[in-house]
């Protein structure tokens, strides 16, 4: 087995208080050897043995629905230096029945997106390119999703630097 330092981690978000390690292991290890999983709060990270099996699990189980809540799965890269702030994007107005792929597809149309988080009826959707994200914003505030038109704008809000602050329910990068 390796050591954890060697393995490919996966950030796994938007979970259930009721989801722990070990529904993780099991759910990653159809995809390859888990080497750890762990939960802290509504998130937590899965570090696979191999960089195949992670890319495999990450698009098995992206919008993967667990104890009620679709998960977000994405390769952990570590908190960014400073984050930028003009490509973290504010998606308001969100129908109940939006699912995390749908907004990440309809975002992708414009340029990579990095994370999306949907938060009741509202979403912070990060871009990897800010004129990207600029344009994004331009073309989908006011587009019809679900009967709803959206109000997307660049986010005002800080990004925080840890999890475990404030409501459990939030993105700790939101």
């Amino acid at each position: 087995m390796p050591v954890r330092g060697n393995t490919y981690k996966i950030f796994c978000g938007n979970l259930s208080d009721r989801t722990t390690g070990q529904d993780l292991r099991e759910l990653f290890e159809a995809h390859g050897t888990v080497v750890e999983a762990d939960v802290v709060k509504n998130f937590g990270f899965v570090h696979m043995e191999k960089e195949d099996d992670r890319k495999s699990a990450i698009e098995a189980l992206t919008g993967h629905e667990i104890h009620g809540k679709e998960m977000v799965v994405e390769a952990s890269t570590g908190a960014r230096k400073g984050g930028n702030q003009r490509t973290k994007i504010f998606v308001g107005n969100l129908h109940k029945d939006t699912k995390i792929q749908e907004l990440r597809n309809l975002f992708q149309t414009y340029g990579e997106v990095v994370e999306a988080d949907i938060l009741t009826n509202y979403a912070f959707v990060h871009m990897e390119i800010e004129s990207e994200a600029r344009e994004a914003i331009r073309e989908l505030d006011g587009y019809e999703l679900h009967g709803l038109s959206l109000r997307v704008q660049e986010s005002t809000s800080r990004v925080r630097k840890s999890a475990g602050m404030g409501n459990p329910d939030l993105c700790y990068r939101c």
